[in-house]
């Protein structure tokens, strides 16, 4: 399978407030010798949803692809105030919100180094809802009472994990080589039940330039069984 170098504007057709796992845009099955050649192309989407799921294949290669979003699975600010369970945040105009996003997961960060803080907060699954309180100044709701500090930086992931950029399930001689995640809704590629997964030249970063402090919004890389 291949694709001309060039940019692909993939859309799914999903609830981008919706949390949870999408499925995939390519799925293969039992195939033996498939080879995905991207030649450098950017696969750019427009959506929640995963790029490709192998089941049950063997002899697979991908190879020369990048994945992009055009919209961040999540949202970045300042935590302007806080109160009771839950905090008011002031998002960056990059990462545009209307109220009602889910939110999967939240941590905060220092906003002059872009690092995690030292035993800051990283948790998951406790937003009960958020609501548009002006203009980019979004409310979060929590199951708790709310530790975070105003002024300090705060990352929304409104998606976290299912929706993978590769995921491999039950093969056998894989291959990933030069490919680059720059941003997706889950994590970069996964191996579930599979036997040899080589791996060369991968790249799972946030798009230099781009402000954005994370590219998968879940693991890099994640294997078991």
């Amino acid at each position: 399978l291949v694709f001309p170098k060039g940019r692909y504007d993939l859309f799914p057709q999903t609830d981008p407030k919706a949390l949870g796992a999408k499925g995939d845009l390519f799925s293969f099955s039992h195939i033996d010798g498939l080879t995905v050649e991207g030649n450098g192309s950017t696969m750019l989407f427009h959506g929640i949803s995963g790029l490709m799921g192998f089941g049950a294949c063997k002899n697979v290669t991908v190879s020369n692809l990048v994945v992009y979003m055009e919209t961040a699975p999540y949202s970045q600010g300042v935590v302007d105030a806080v109160e009771g369970n839950h905090f008011d945040v002031k998002v960056d105009e990059a990462f545009p919100v209307t109220g009602g996003e889910a939110v999967g997961a939240f941590m905060d960060y220092d906003r002059k180094t872009g690092r995690y803080l030292h035993h800051g907060l990283d948790e998951y699954y406790t937003a009960e809802s958020t609501e548009l309180l002006g203009p980019q100044l979004l409310r979060v709701k929590l199951n708790h009472e709310a530790r975070i500090k105003p002024g300090a930086g705060v990352l929304l992931r409104h998606q976290v994990y299912g929706n993978n950029a590769f995921s491999f399930y039950k093969c056998t001689d894989v291959k990933v080589q030069n490919v680059t995640v720059y941003c997706i809704p889950g994590m970069a590629v996964t191996g579930t039940h599979c036997t040899g997964i080589d791996i060369d030249r991968l790249e799972v970063i946030p798009r230099r330039g781009s402000g954005r402090m994370m590219s998968a919004t879940a693991d890099a890389v994640h294997f078991g069984d």
